[in-house]
């Protein structure tokens, strides 16, 4: 890389100190029959998008922290849990209420606006993002969610009563 290229990049002294990532050990969070596990085992860094100087001008990515390499049994497992917990359509979600869903999911929505700096920071440095457009990103996330959940209630709400055709009636239900 010629010296002006490399002149552009900033070293990481040169990001103003309220926007450098500072890396975690999120990726190493894995969730399998319902828990949250640390994985311990390989791993892999995480590069960004954005590259910076070092002071004898070499650029290289900024390390967001470690990602697990889980293994095929891991994966394996965790399959076979999400499976488990759908029990062909009998498990707890599948058989929950419309209402039981949504609740569930606007506790999720709730607990996610929570993060959303952190979340628009983490994507802004995963993908070289500006801020801005990952606070919208996330904002248009959360509102698709809740539009989601809107038109859920409506179909609920239509579907309430019965159905009256050639001498039937029927009420039509939809699955998760």
């Amino acid at each position: 890389m010629s010296a002006s290229l490399e002149s552009l990049f900033p070293t990481a002294d040169g990001i103003d100190p309220a926007w450098r990532y500072v890396p975690d050990q999120s990726g190493l969070s894995l969730i399998i029959d319902g828990k949250l596990l640390t994985w311990d085992g390989p791993r892999s860094s995480i590069a960004s998008a954005i590259v910076t100087r070092s002071v004898d001008g070499e650029t290289s990515p900024v390390d967001l922290g470690p990602a697990a390499l889980a293994s095929a049994e891991i994966g394996r497992a965790a399959v076979e849990a999400a499976s488990r917990a759908w029990k062909g359509g009998r498990g707890d979600w599948p058989r929950a209420s419309v209402a039981e869903r949504i609740r569930a999911v606007e506790a999720f929505v709730g607990r996610a606006k929570t993060r959303r700096e952190r979340v628009a920071r983490v994507l802004m440095w995963e993908v070289g993002k500006p801020y801005k457009d990952c606070l919208v990103e996330f904002d248009r996330t959360m509102r698709y969610i809740e539009d989601t959940i809107a038109t859920l209630r409506d179909l609920d709400r239509s579907s309430a009563a019965a159905v009256h055709d050639s001498g039937f009636a029927a009420r039509i239900r939809r699955a998760p």
